[in-house]
């Protein structure tokens, strides 16, 4: 542990004892090494069929002139029982799905140069890997770059994530301060531009996010919570904006309020597992789904969110699993936010109140 700490891999919390002694509490990995995991992941795990993906990486270059020296070092270097990134790949990668990642991009990249518009970052990883939430990492960003001879973000269009926030926080960048306390109803601030320039100061009670944008309106009228808390609209999933952001207060509670159907439960899980600490989830129980206005769907996608939720119930977030279970019990149907304004605004300032940091972060 001392040398992962050492060589920056973890951040081990520690407790005060008498003064002089420390006792570990927790570890996480650093933003840096997070960046990689899923990288050196695939590359412990190897590939079933290293042939297929051999010969399917060939074909994406084939036809792109640009790529043929890199067609030809990749043709020279036969996959055997794992994928092995050719000598002298101008990607410089070290890792074969860095490699592949650069690769795949590069074979979308120069056949849209002939066109005016500059490709976006998501719609690069759309059409190249056929995700768009698939993450950009340094790692991945700088092979490309090395590839096509470019910077990554004179590359793409990569467009910054705007944060809708109510509540104690300042970002102050040179003699400019933007003061999300001050503006009615929000401030829009910039997710990477926050993180990267200027400071921020924020001495929130806590981090309450809200999956809907009207509910976000409303909560932001509440004084007791905007005074109080960091308030944020979440725009649904957590974007990588939003959880880079989240990442660097790591020293706040999160709290989360969200649409009480299966989606609704996986988003506030799926923001759990991205910024690294538990999500307290408030106003989301079986009562108020029950006495709930459940909103219309159609059978396709009711049966959808049924088994969505019969899988939460069992995998999902724990504070959560027996409103999943409820959900899917009652056939998959789901009830919004705003359809409870009356039964939960009032009691609001109350449930933030019990919410804390756990001990576990």
């Amino acid at each position: 542990m001392v040398d992962l700490i050492r060589c920056g891999a973890v951040i081990l919390r520690c407790d005060v004892v008498n003064g002089t002694a420390y006792s570990p509490r927790s570890w996480t990995l650093t933003q840096s090494w997070a960046e990689l995991a899923e990288d050196k992941l695939a590359e412990l795990q190897g590939r079933q069929h290293p042939e297929d993906l051999h010969r399917e990486l060939l074909d994406v270059m084939a036809d792109v002139p640009q790529l043929a020296y890199e067609h030809a070092l990749l043709a020279k270097t036969p996959p055997g029982r794992v994928l092995k990134i050719p000598e002298g790949t101008a990607t410089r990668a070290e890792d074969w799905r860095v490699y592949e990642v650069a690769i795949r991009a590069a074979g979308i990249w120069w056949p849209g140069q002939d066109t005016p518009r500059k490709i976006t970052a998501k719609e690069l990883a759309g059409r190249s890997l056929r995700n768009t939430k698939s993450t950009w990492t340094p790692a991945r960003q700088q092979a490309f770059s090395n590839l096509i001879g470019i910077p990554f973000d004179q590359a793409v269009d990569k467009a910054d994530t705007e944060l809708r926030i109510r509540g104690p926080l300042q970002w102050r960048v040179g003699t400019v301060i933007a003061d999300a306390a001050a503006c009615n109803p929000w401030l829009a601030l910039p997710a990477r531009g926050v993180r990267a320039l200027g400071m921020i100061s924020c001495d929130a009670q806590g981090i309450f996010l809200i999956e809907n944008e009207d509910t976000f309106e409303q909560v932001c009228k509440i004084r007791e919570i905007a005074d109080t808390w960091l308030c944020i609209w979440g725009k649904g999933y957590a974007t990588d904006g939003l959880a880079e952001f989240l990442r660097g207060l790591d020293g706040l509670p999160v709290a989360a309020w969200g649409d009480l159907d299966a989606h609704g439960i996986r988003i506030i899980g799926n923001l759990a597992d991205r910024i690294g600490r538990p999500v307290t989830p408030v106003a989301m129980t079986v009562d108020l789904y029950r006495a709930g206005t459940k909103y219309h769907q159609e059978p396709a996608k009711l049966e959808e969110n049924r088994k969505l939720a019969a899988r939460l119930a069992h995998q999902g977030i724990e504070a959560l699993r027996d409103l999943a279970d409820e959900i899917a019990r009652t056939g998959g149907h789901g009830c919004e936010q705003e359809t409870l304004y009356d039964e939960v605004l009032p009691a609001l300032p109350g449930l933030l109140e019990a919410v804390q940091m756990p001990d576990n972060c």
